[in-house]
């Protein structure tokens, strides 16, 4: 059985462009906010998350401090995904992957090394 990934992005031409880099080697599902995001972790069978960063309402920052609080094993399997650079210092401490800089083989083994 294949690992699964929970994608959160609140573009969802990027949200489909990251599951399909995914779905190669993961079973992919996407959401478009941090309140869908959490819904669906409290089904559970979640191997990681990759998020966006900026997004309306709950951003990827506020989603990781609550999957942390609430989810604390997936602290370690979460990868932010930004296109922009400037917001990496000031991101939690989690993998970060740059949308347009990362090719899809980077993107692959950055997920790969957090599940």
């Amino acid at each position: 059985m294949r690992k699964r990934i929970l994608i959160v992005d609140d573009d969802p031409v990027m949200a489909r462009t990251v599951a399909r880099v995914l779905s190669h080697e993961f079973e992919t599902q996407t959401v478009e906010s941090g309140d869908q995001a959490l819904k669906e972790l409290e089904q559970g069978g979640f191997s990681g998350v990759v998020s966006d960063v900026e997004m309306p309402g709950m951003s990827g920052p506020e989603l990781y401090q609550r999957i942390v609080r609430l989810y604390p094993a997936m602290a370690k399997r979460f990868v932010f995904f930004t296109g922009n650079e400037d917001l990496v210092p000031s991101l939690p401490k989690a993998p970060v992957a740059l949308k347009g800089l990362t090719n899809s083989s980077g993107l692959m083994r950055l997920v790969k090394s957090v599940t």
